[in-house]
């Protein structure tokens, strides 16, 4: 029992019970709710740490509700588009609370790569993936993304449809003969019958890059629209040039070259035009007027005249008489005599 105001308070069962009389029936009201407050109060102060303590039980909780799960989206290509046959870029984003470690993109179920950001800390991330189908037909892609916690996003998924590669357009034949060589045969090889120079175009007007002798040998990969000149490759220095057609073999065949247009024409530069001044005219001299005067005239000559003599009578020789030789004179001797 509580006394409060001279009044008298009791709990019975549960319920508040005042006995009160006469004039002091609204303090007795006062007081029990005055006294309701208190306990309520108290009530609340008593229960404080036991909410602690449930706040702390919640921490036990699974993972997965305390971290936030990745989102990912794809931004391109549109869910049912068509697509022309070729590499398909998948452009999309993911987020998570805790960072993108990795995205990763799959066709038909079958994962064909798998992205590491290198950026894990950003908390968005923008992902460009390239596919490229083998054949036409209709996929599923699909993409999903983990955070840095390892937790996995739930695949977003949409379907595209690839167009049938282009097929190759077969030409006709140049010629409707079976055996007929393919056009992308090799290049005809000659070995030249003549010197020619190799010049820049199919023309003299073109400049000499080198020359080439009787007995070289070269590809001929063109021809020109007159078939005067032909476009060769010289494998021995690697130079292409033009060369006249004249120094390829006579039974070259020539049939499958193909014409080939001549480069544009070297326009000649203006050289600087000499005034061509005549020198003075030297002052005229009066020269010596000589009179013609005639070859003397030769004397006559007589011929000489030859007189015919008899030839002398020859004279009687008369006998040489033999004569004395004569007496030796002696001479005395000069020499010095030795003594020894």
């Amino acid at each position: 029992m509580i006394e409060t105001l001279g009044c008298h308070i009791y709990r019975s069962g549960g319920n508040l019970d005042a006995i009160y009389g006469g004039v002091c029936a609204r303090k007795v009201v006062f007081s029990v709710n005055s006294y309701l407050f208190f306990i309520l109060t108290a009530l609340l102060t008593a229960c404080a740490p036991k909410a602690v303590s449930s706040v702390a039980v919640s921490v036990d909780l699974p993972a997965s509700s305390a971290q936030e799960v990745p989102q990912v989206w794809i931004d391109a290509p549109l869910n049912g588009a068509t697509l022309p046959f070729g590499a398909v870029e998948i452009l999309s984003h993911a987020a998570s609370s805790s960072g993108i470690a990795q995205l990763e993109l799959s066709v038909n179920g079958a994962v064909i790569r798998t992205d590491t950001n290198p950026n894990p800390a950003e908390t968005l991330s923008l992902a460009r993936q390239t596919w490229l189908p083998t054949a036409g037909g209709t996929y599923q892609v699909s993409v999903r993304a983990r955070n840095t916690q390892g937790e996995w996003s739930a695949p977003v998924s949409i379907t595209v449809t690839i167009l049938e590669p282009p097929t190759a357009t077969a030409f006709p034949s140049l010629t409707d003969s079976p055996t007929s060589a393919p056009t992308t045969a090799a290049p005809p090889t000659i070995v030249l019958v003549r010197n020619s120079f190799c010049r820049a175009g199919p023309g003299r007007v073109y400049d000499e890059i080198t020359g080439l002798n009787t007995g070289d040998t070269a590809e001929v990969l063109g021809i020109n629209q007159e078939r005067t000149w032909l476009f060769i490759y010289w494998p021995k220095f690697k130079v292409r040039c033009w060369i006249v057609a004249s120094a390829a073999p006579p039974e070259t065949d020539l049939s499958r070259v193909p014409v080939l247009a001549a480069p544009p024409t070297p326009v000649p530069t203006s050289s600087p035009t000499l005034a061509l001044t005549s020198p003075p005219s030297p002052a005229p001299t009066s020269s010596p007027t000589l009179a013609p005067t005639s070859p003397p005239s030769p004397a006559p000559t007589s011929s000489p005249t030859l007189a015919l003599t008899s030839p002398p009578s020859p004279e009687p020789t008369r006998p040489i008489r033999p004569t004395r030789p004569p007496t030796p004179t002696p001479v005395s001797p000069t020499a010095t005599p030795y003594k020894p």
